[in-house]
């Protein structure tokens, strides 16, 4: 019998998982396909995807692999970090040389 548990603390990116598999709702990918003026469609057949997977990304109801949030990145020339959060990688510690 398997229990469903949820993440708490940092990670949690909402929703239950098995193990360690979770869904994120990807903000940064609608933000970015708006600011484009892109429809859903468009971007869909740029990348030889349905709409509806492009929306379950969008919407959290399903994950992309990375392999596709790699080629969403460099379709949408932003990182991959703006894809989930809407904002750009900032480290919270200064790199030392």
């Amino acid at each position: 019998n398997r229990q469903t548990k949820k993440l708490d603390g940092p990670y949690a990116i909402g929703g239950a998982y098995r193990g360690i598999k979770a869904v994120m709702k990807m903000v940064g990918l609608r933000e970015i396909r708006k600011k484009k003026g892109y429809t859903q469609l468009k971007v869909a057949m740029d990348l030889s995807i349905s709409r509806e997977a492009l929306s379950y990304y969008e919407n959290g109801k399903r994950s992309p692999d990375l392999q596709m949030l790699l080629l969403l990145s460099q379709y949408f020339d932003v990182s991959v970090d703006y894809l989930i959060t809407g904002k750009n990688f900032t480290p919270k510690y200064g790199l030392h040389q």
